[in-house]
């Protein structure tokens, strides 16, 4: 089951029976880290800097627990901005300017030498679009030293190819990379439903393509499925049904143990490829519309938590 934290007003504000204040650390100034997030508030003549810090200092405070780190709170005094997480340290900022894939972004190392990465998603549709995700110390690569380092761990090898071959950034819409791909589906091209809501299920989760295919073929991805998944019904014949069952299983509450995760489906389908128009099922992204030419749908393998509409923290 998701685990959901809400973001409480109370927490963006100064506690006036506190006397300790955060020591500020020189070497960690901020420096023109304002003037480089002014996109962060489009058309902003002044950007608000003090409402950037305060909505990240609330999200990393939501984040924390959400991630096993809840020791790292100081819950004595409530918190205005993240500098006063007196447990982090920020490591390195990200010039928003040099890439297009966050407006913000943050790296920040924790007491158990564990990283924090927070960053703002330009594709989400909503006013707080932040998300984070943690690097633990025992992870099987090395550790990222740099923001832009830890950002490349959201970009899977084809992805990083991609940039560094064209120099132009993939289209992206959340967590699913949309690569220009010569291949065709040796599958069916299927058509989940995109034209009315409820939007049909998608192996993408909860990204739902116009159409999609697999290179691998049908026959071959139901008996990957089936041995992946000893709970599928035999009444389920194709993929559509996969993904319909998949989606009836995620929609419980709790959601089964036997239920398995999308990466699941994934991977027994091979490569996924797209094309048309990419919506969100729950319009939290902007639709992203890749044309009539097939795109390989590629993501990462990070656990990465976001802020919903309600000022949640929610596994992506």
């Amino acid at each position: 089951m998701t685990e959901q934290l809400h973001i409480l007003e109370g927490d963006l504000e100064t506690d006036t029976d506190s006397t300790t204040t955060a020591d500020t650390d020189p070497s960690q100034e901020l420096g023109d880290l304002e003037e480089r997030t002014a996109s962060f508030y489009e058309g902003a003549t002044d950007p608000p800097w003090e409402d950037i810090e305060r909505q990240t200092a609330a999200f990393i405070k939501a984040l924390l627990p959400a991630v096993g780190k809840d020791e790292f709170l100081d819950d004595r005094r409530r918190i205005h901005h993240y500098q006063q997480l007196d447990n982090l340290r920020l490591v390195d900022d990200l010039d928003s300017e040099a890439t297009d894939d966050v407006d913000l972004g943050l790296l920040f190392a924790l007491p158990d030498e564990s990283l924090l990465f927070v960053g703002s998603d330009p594709t989400a549709k909503d006013t707080r679009p932040l998300f984070g995700f943690v690097v633990e110390p025992f992870a099987p690569f090395p550790a990222p030293t740099s923001a832009r380092d830890a950002l490349d761990l959201l970009r899977p090898g084809a992805v990083r190819e991609a940039f560094a071959r064209d120099g132009d950034e993939p289209d992206r819409q959340g967590e699913w990379w949309l690569l220009p791909t010569d291949k065709v589906p040796t599958s069916q091209v299927y058509k989940p439903g995109v034209d009315s809501r409820p939007y049909g299920p998608s192996p993408l989760g909860n990204h739902v393509p116009r159409e999609y295919g697999f290179t691998t073929r049908e026959p071959d991805f139901l008996d990957a499925v089936r041995e992946r998944v000893p709970a599928l019904p035999d009444s389920v014949q194709s993929a559509p049904e996969v993904m319909e069952w998949v989606h009836r299983q995620h929609q419980k509450r709790p959601m089964p143990e036997y239920a398995p995760e999308w990466d699941t489906i994934q991977d027994a389908a091979g490569e996924i490829l797209v094309r048309g128009t990419l919506r969100h099922r729950e319009n939290d992204h902007f639709v992203e519309n890749v044309g009539d030419d097939w795109h390989s749908a590629q993501t990462h393998d990070m656990n990465v938590y976001t802020a919903d509409e309600f000022d949640r923290v929610v596994l992506d």
